[in-house]
């Protein structure tokens, strides 16, 4: 058996383009975390209007980086660049997360130290994070897998 850990920080890169009112209840699930973050940063991919700061400015302590239209991956990137946690979250700017969301994820990996990745995925069962659909009426699920290294 492998020796447990404690997972001390996590922090969240949130890509955003044009979110609309959906960065505001992104945000607000991460605030409202019964583990809470050590950072939380938004990417700010080249929205063509303001909201992506006026989200952000609500949410004291929220970091924002702007940068010019250059795709999830790259906003992603520079993201988890401008974060000093050993943990990330990627979750993007129209996700939900349950409460306990991190709680859950973090004692998985405080668990077990031969886990290195938590992973969630959309699925119909009760999990710790949600996702709206694409027509933004009802939440999909999301469930949460843990990888580890071969022994």
């Amino acid at each position: 058996m492998m020796d447990a850990r404690t997972v001390e920080s996590i922090a969240v890169v949130i890509p955003a383009r044009d979110p609309g009112p959906f960065l505001d209840e992104t945000l607000r699930s991460l605030v409202d975390q019964t583990r809470r973050p050590t950072e939380i940063v938004v990417v700010d991919d080249g929205s063509r209007d303001d909201s992506v700061a006026e989200a952000v400015a609500r949410f004291p302590g929220v970091g924002l980086i702007r940068q010019e239209p250059s795709g999830r991956g790259h906003a992603r990137n520079q993201g988890a660049a401008a974060t000093s946690a050993p943990y990330l979250l990627f979750l993007d700017a129209d996700d939900l997360l349950r409460p306990d969301s991190l709680a859950l994820m973090s004692a998985v990996l405080d668990a077990q130290s031969g886990v290195d990745m938590v992973v969630g995925g959309p699925s119909n069962s009760p999990t710790p994070c949600t996702r709206r659909s694409t027509e933004r009426e009802r939440p999909n699920r999301w469930s949460g897998l843990a990888f580890s290294e071969p022994p």
